[in-house]
């Protein structure tokens, strides 16, 4: 009879420790991932215009994961400081930016929207002409400048299509990541739904 607690208690730690290795493995590869998507904004690409792919990683955090509003910002504001980095732009305009619209995001996909697809790429895609419009806008169009025409067109477009059209991907490799990993848990989570 004692062995029978001790041993089911003994599985319970394990399986505590594999959470936690769950856990581990998961905000890694997050962090991986983010790297990557920042390097590869930093190193350039033969599209002939720079994708920021963080917008859409900062959304699907927001989206996929199951961070509240704050920890949703938390998440915007450090991508928007990458970003800032990658564009070179004032340190922390874009991380102001991307924490409005990460909490909103939040706020959005908690209280109003289902979490799937194509929800999360139509607010992406607003999303993504907001902060375009905005960089646009204050670092070029407020300015009198004749060339304003020109990065319209040669940059600020281009980069937006791309981060637009290649944002699916992010997405699922984020929401891979993000999701339970074992047929068990999906299995639990349908019985509480």
């Amino acid at each position: 009879m004692k062995t029978e607690p001790m041993l089911s208690g003994f599985f319970m730690c394990s399986n505590r420790f594999s959470k936690r290795r769950k856990i581990v493995f998961k905000a890694s590869a997050i962090l991986i991932l983010a790297l990557i998507l920042h390097l590869a904004a930093l190193s350039g690409s033969g599209l002939g215009a720079r994708p920021l792919l963080l917008i859409p990683f900062a959304v699907s955090l927001c989206v996929w994961s199951n961070f509240s509003e704050a920890g949703c910002a938390v998440a915007g504001a450090l991508c928007g400081f990458m970003l800032d980095y990658e564009s070179g732009r004032l340190f922390g305009s874009s991380a102001f930016s991307l924490a409005l619209f990460c909490a909103a995001v939040s706020a959005l996909f908690s209280y109003l929207l289902k979490k799937n697809l194509p929800n999360a790429f139509g607010v992406n895609f607003v999303i993504c002409l907001l902060y375009f419009s905005a960089d646009y806008f204050f670092c070029f169009r407020i300015w009198p400048n004749e060339s304003s025409s020109a990065v319209l067109l040669g940059e600020t477009l281009p980069c937006a299509f791309w981060t637009v059209s290649l944002s699916p991907a992010v997405f699922l490799a984020v929401k891979r990541i993000l999701s339970p990993s074992d047929r068990l848990s999906e299995v639990k989570e349908s019985l509480y739904e």
